[in-house]
């Protein structure tokens, strides 16, 4: 058993898309203190490189973001829709053309960090272009 296995769990149980953890919110789920080096160097919580990121890829989970100025965290984003959401749910209003590009920049952005897979890219893709036509 490792001292990781409650973030595990923790991580595993939760119906969210996106979990934000303070450096104490994960010390109180662990049970213990982070290590120095997870406090201070962001490789610690790279998703490949890292040898805690078995922790949370093995579950479909990835740290989208670790802060370390002001208030010290790691935002954990789903890389796979849970079992309850069968697709990320994008609801997309009508927009100005003008707005297109960086919506689909951003769209793109999900599917190239692993968030959303192709079909759901690809259909959330055409209803952004419909929606403009």
């Amino acid at each position: 058993m490792s001292k990781y296995d409650p973030l595990t769990r923790y991580l595993k149980s939760s119906d969210e898309e996106i979990i934000r953890l303070t450096f104490e919110d994960i010390e109180d789920i662990l049970g213990c203190p982070l290590s120095v080096s997870a406090k201070t160097y962001r490789a610690m919580w790279a998703n490949s490189s890292s040898h805690l990121s078995k922790f949370w890829t093995n579950i479909n989970w990835k740290v989208n973001h670790v802060n370390y100025e002001g208030e010290k965290y790691v935002e954990f984003i789903r890389s796979m829709p849970s079992k309850k959401n069968d697709a990320l749910k994008i609801n997309i209003p009508i927009v100005k053309a003008l707005e297109v590009p960086p919506l689909l920049k951003n769209l793109h952005e999900l599917y190239e960090l692993g968030i959303i897979d192709r079909n759901i890219y690809d259909s959330k893709k055409k209803v952004l272009l419909d929606k403009i036509r």
